[in-house]
Order: C-alpha cells, then structure tokens, then sequence
C-alpha cells in the first residue's frame, strides 16, 4: 500500500511517501520546508516527491493528512489538497493529529507536543490530555508530570517560560527533536477503516480570527456591495 503523507500545521511544511509491506511501514522519501505562506508550491513540492521516488500519482492507494491543530490556512489548505486529490482518485483519506505525529519523535509517558499558536499561546497534547491552546505559564499544571518532555516550534520560542514555570521540564537542544515528520502519520491511523471525506475536518481548538472579530457574520454583507437576495 503506497500512501502520501502531509503535514503543513506548522511553518515547516513536512511531506512524506511511506509503503505498508508485510514487515510494516517503509518511508520512501521525504521533504521538510519552511514555508512563511503554505500553499502557492504545494502541488509542485508533492510533485518533485513523488519524482524522488519514481512513483506516479495514480500509483497511490491513499493520502494521511495532518489535522492539527495548527495553522488555520496551513490546515485547511493541506487537507482541501488531499480531500481533492483522494476525490478525484477515488483514494482514502486518513487524517491524525500534527501534535501526534509530533510525539513521535521522542514517544513516552511523559512527552508533550507544545506548538506555537502564535500571539503569545501554544498548542498542547500529550498523554491523557486534549489538544488546548494555553499561555505558555499555564502549561505545568496541564501535564500532570513533574518532569514532561517539550517536543515542538513553542517549546522552542517560550522555552524560558516553560522552564520558569516548571524547572524539570526537558526541552531537548537538538532540532531534530522538535522537527514535524507527515512519515509518523501513517502509523498513527487505522488503515482498514478510512471516514468518509465530507466528515473530515480540521482541529482548530480556538475560534479563528473571523468568528472573534465578526461573531455575527455580515447580515448586511448584500447591501455593503449593492446586491440584492
């Protein structure tokens, strides 16, 4: 089973092709880019992938798409890409969370994935605990451990506020570490049991910044244009 993999809930855009063989799942190829605006190379980014390693499109049996949470546009742009491309291959479409596929990178008991939601608050997940957007001072009492494991963008960019808030907490200095991987998807769903494409939906966690600013929507949206019903 050929699957394409792909994360853009972060600025790292993070693409991957991963083989299901009878001895598990192979990683094929892969490409990881900072992207300041997801979206205009995309398909050119997928394309070039799937060149590397001399597959087809049409060769796929199936897309694992990241679903956050994570950049409003980054998520919604990716899983509009796959939902298009499994629609018009008659692919399945499976999605996992990006802060999952994150704690792969150090899997464990005690290790967060701690994503920046940008205007000074963070994305947090890990063991027993929902995806939250939280103030990086109120992580601590979140995780229910004294000395959690910070994997992610956010444990990078507070990490003296996390360590200040809670001095045991670990936030590894290698990069790596703290480098999303769309290969770690594929293991993260249930490949017999595919949702049906119009169920699937981004995690947002926290309103977007239309549903904040204009909580009514615009009744008055046909008159500001000179339009009638």
């Amino acid at each position: 089973m050929k699957l394409l993999c792909l994360d853009t809930a972060t600025r790292m855009q993070t693409a991957a092709l991963v083989e299901r063989t009878p001895a598990g799942l192979a990683l094929v190829a892969e490409h990881a880019v900072h992207r300041t605006r997801p979206g205009p190379t995309l398909l050119d980014d997928l394309d070039r992938l799937l060149a590397d390693a001399g597959w087809a499109l049409a060769e796929l049996d199936g897309f694992v798409c990241g679903q956050g949470p994570g950049s409003f546009t980054g998520l919604r742009i990716a899983l509009a890409t796959l939902k298009g491309l499994a629609l018009a291959l008659d692919r399945p479409l499976f999605v996992a969370r990006s802060t999952e596929m994150l704690r792969r990178n150090r899997p464990g008991p005690r290790t967060f994935a701690v994503l920046d939601a940008r205007r000074g608050q963070v994305y947090l997940d890990g063991p027993g605990l929902a995806p939250v957007v939280v103030d990086p001072a109120d992580v601590a009492p979140l995780v229910g451990c004294s000395d959690p494991l910070l994997l992610g963008d956010g444990a990078l960019a507070y990490r003296a506020t996390l360590q200040k808030a809670q001095p045991g907490a670990e936030i590894p200095d290698d990069p790596a570490d703290h480098q999303p991987r769309a290969a770690h998807l594929a293991a993260l769903v249930d490949l017999e049991a595919p949702a049906p494409l119009g169920t699937i939906e981004p995690i947002y966690v926290r309103p977007s910044d239309a549903e904040l600013n204009y909580p009514d929507g615009f009744p008055d949206a046909l008159e500001r244009f000179g339009l009638s019903p």
